[in-house]
């Protein structure tokens, strides 16, 4: 095992950052009205997102041997952790999912 010189506590509070980073853009992008509430809630559940996926796989991907790999999978989670909060919230907000299926007037169909 290599040591590049890299703290632990550094790769697993750049992980976080990077996660926090992804779910800011993601929040950006999703066209959502911004508050700092939205932004602070994306960011935090983003990065503890990414950090939790970092803590996992940190000895998995032998320390500091693979360590671009491991922040770039903390990333991704981060912009897809933001995707999953907006799903919870809106199941939340509609009290559940709701699948409205309109079947097509046959009639309509031949004229």
């Amino acid at each position: 095992m290599s040591n590049h010189g890299l703290d632990p506590l550094k790769v697993f509070a750049a992980a976080f950052a990077i996660s926090s980073v992804g779910g800011l853009a993601a929040l950006l992008r999703s066209k959502h009205s911004l508050s700092l509430r939205s932004i602070c809630s994306a960011m935090l559940y983003s990065g503890i997102t990414g950090l939790v996926i970092a803590l996992l796989w940190y000895s998995y991907f032998d320390g500091n041997q693979n360590l671009y790999f491991l922040l770039g999978v903390s990333g991704l989670a981060g912009i897809g952790g933001t995707t999953v909060l907006d799903f919870c919230v809106q199941v939340l907000k509609n009290r559940g999912i709701h699948i409205i299926v309109n079947p097509r007037d046959e009639a309509t169909d031949d004229e």
